[in-house]
């Protein structure tokens, strides 16, 4: 009995699903510039073709990132909610993203590779837009702007201070990936938020 559209629809959701999952993990581990399909069909035991059929080149597959995490109901509890922080106080704002961090931290695999992407350098972090058209990055040195006129984030150049932010974080998320899941101990929200708190 041959399968109906919906099935078919199924099929090429979770075909797609997959790849773009593996990208993931390879952009994360790797970095998106030495990823190439070939990196992913062969760990996929996938042709070419099967590739090509959903993105043109890794780049694209790259770019559609954003849009998968918004649309996988299993990453869904790992987006970065930029747009609702946006509208708390500076301290809130910082406490909600360090309990964030660490529900990633301590979440799936692949929520750690989602965020590993997301904050591997300022220039993904801008390739990446939040819902409410700015990219992360730009929410991110706002916050920093925002809370240095109140007092209450560190003294110095917003733009130096996000960039060490991003260090930071992805030295806590190469932990995880290395130790593995099983034997990782998260850091406390708190200890995350008091690297930009005085």
């Amino acid at each position: 009995m041959p399968r109906t559209a919906e099935q078919n629809r199924v099929i090429r959701d979770k075909r797609k699903a997959k790849i773009t999952e593996r990208g993931i993990e390879f952009f994360a581990l790797f970095g998106p510039e030495e990823v190439v399909v070939d990196d992913i069909t062969q760990s996929l035991g996938c042709s070419h073709g099967l590739f090509y059929h959903y993105f043109k080149n890794t780049e694209e597959l790259y770019a559609y990132i954003p849009e998968h995490v918004a649309d996988a109901p299993r990453l869904q509890p790992y987006r970065i909610p930029f747009a609702e922080l946006e509208k708390l106080g500076v301290k809130e704002t910082v406490a909600r993203l360090s309990k964030f961090i660490v529900q990633v931290l301590t979440g799936t695999d692949i929520a750690v590779f989602v965020l590993k992407v997301y904050a591997e350098s300022e220039k993904s972090l801008s390739t990446f837009v939040s819902p409410n058209g700015h990219t992360y990055y730009d929410g991110f040195i706002r916050l920093i702007e925002r809370g240095q006129k109140e007092g209450l984030i560190i003294d110095g150049e917003p733009k130096e201070i996000a960039l060490a932010f991003i260090d930071f974080l992805n030295g806590m998320i190469d932990r995880r990936i290395l130790t593995k899941r099983k034997d990782y101990v998260a850091p406390r929200p708190e200890f995350i938020a008091h690297a930009l708190l005085k």
